[in-house]
């Protein structure tokens, strides 16, 4: 054999090395994202494929657990979905797929936002739960990372520890703080004319709704955001009274305030509660020139005036 042919032999068998090499990778990664965790999780991807192309709609703001990286037998999500039994503000529905988590680099999460932000439209969620297991059944890496908004992404590498296969309360604090931010959120785009015209893919109605019953949950134990929330679902009540020339939303939007109003004074908090008077006081105008109500005319002139008490030249 000539130097040429010796050359072409080892040459071919290096590549078949090579080929042999990523044939053995591409299986072993099978075989650890699909073969291994399998049962349960293409199970929930089996289930998936009929709910997410009909994604129920409901009263309640959507939250999508994804696939936690590492975790063989889903164990470890169905303690993350245990945690949220106990919250009736919110809908988990739960996604097979993963959302990577590569390490403790600004680098990875714009990927870790795009990937998330792709299932939460698919499921027409609000808020993605992300992340991977630090240490099986002992400690969590997770993320929360909302259609609009931060979330967590911007904080570094955070273990929820677990106490009995259970999530803590430092878990729970945070899920309740993006909560309350997922439902401020929702309707900030009303709070300006502008924005108004922009309208959300959600209804109105829809966001007005779910805001209610976050409101009548137990999730938001803080009076004061309790009472920011409130003020949120006056706004949305206002703007779908004014589009829909309904006076039974404007005199929710009323109700709503007033409710706002009761825990955040004038001497706790004097400009959210001159900006909830100003927001009253506009709702009360709408209402008595929509239906020649004096009264109610009145009432705004009393709640402008008080706004202006803390809106001096």
């Amino acid at each position: 054999m000539d130097i040429f042919g010796w050359l072409a032999s080892v040459g071919a068998a290096v590549l078949a090395g090579i080929l042999v090499a990523w044939l053995t990778g591409l299986l072993n990664w099978i075989v650890r994202h699909w073969i291994v965790p399998g049962a349960a999780r293409c199970k929930l991807a089996l289930a998936n494929l009929v709910r997410i192309a009909r994604p129920a709609s409901d009263d309640r703001f959507r939250f999508v657990l994804c696939w936690l990286e590492g975790d063989g037998d889903g164990r470890d999500n169905e303690t993350v979905a245990q945690a949220f039994r106990e919250v009736s503000g919110v809908n988990l529905v739960r996604s097979a797929k993963i959302v990577k988590a590569e390490g403790a680099a600004d680098s990875w999460r714009p990927a870790m936002r795009k990937r998330a932000g792709a299932i939460l439209q698919d499921w027409d969620g609000n808020l993605a739960i992300v992340g991977s297991v630090a240490e099986r059944g002992k400690a969590l890496n997770l993320w929360f990372v909302p259609r609009d908004g931060d979330g967590t992404l911007a904080r570094p590498s955070q273990l929820y520890e677990l106490n009995h296969a259970m999530l803590g309360n430092d878990f729970k604090e945070a899920l309740h703080k993006q909560i309350t931010a997922v439902a401020l959120s929702a309707v900030a785009p009303f709070v300006s004319n502008e924005a108004r015209r922009q309208m959300l893919k959600e209804s109105l109605k829809q966001i007005a709704v779910k805001l209610e019953t976050l409101i009548k949950s137990e999730e938001i134990v803080d009076s004061f955001l309790r009472a920011d929330l409130q003020a949120a679902r006056g706004r949305a009540l206002f703007t779908l009274g004014e589009r829909e020339g309904e006076t039974a939303q404007l005199e929710k939007a009323v109700a709503a305030y007033h409710e706002a109003l009761e825990k955040r004074t004038r001497d706790h908090a004097p400009r959210k509660w001159a900006a909830i008077q100003n927001d009253l006081g506009i709702t009360l105008s709408s209402i008595g020139e929509r239906e020649s109500r004096a009264e109610r005319l009145e009432e705004a002139i009393a709640a402008h005036h008080k706004a202006l008490e803390e809106y001096t030249r």
